[in-house]
């Protein structure tokens, strides 16, 4: 799947840092975002990234149907409790 683009052509990627109380952890994810640069494609960059950091770091983008606009949304779990709807059923 190609990365959606603005109208410029600039691929936009808003993080959601979860916890969200921790600010050192949100900086931290957003310079290594800005760090790459054009160099990440993948969530899986920016958890290599921070992985040093903060090993248990899990980078998971939003699902595209969710989506509203051109901007990408990806969650980033410090602590790697991501878990998908699947795992959640009895």
């Amino acid at each position: 799947m190609t990365a959606p683009m603005d109208q410029l052509g600039i691929r936009r990627v808003i993080l959601r840092c979860l916890p969200s109380a921790d600010t050192s952890f949100a900086k931290a994810a957003e310079s290594a975002l800005r760090n790459l640069s054009q160099g990440v494609e993948q969530p899986t960059d920016l958890e290599l990234a921070i992985a040093q950091e903060y090993p248990h770091v899990d980078v998971v983008p939003q699902d595209p149907f969710a989506r509203i606009g051109v901007e990408e949304i990806w969650y980033v779990h410090r602590d790697g409790q991501h878990r998908h709807v699947t795992e959640w059923a009895d």
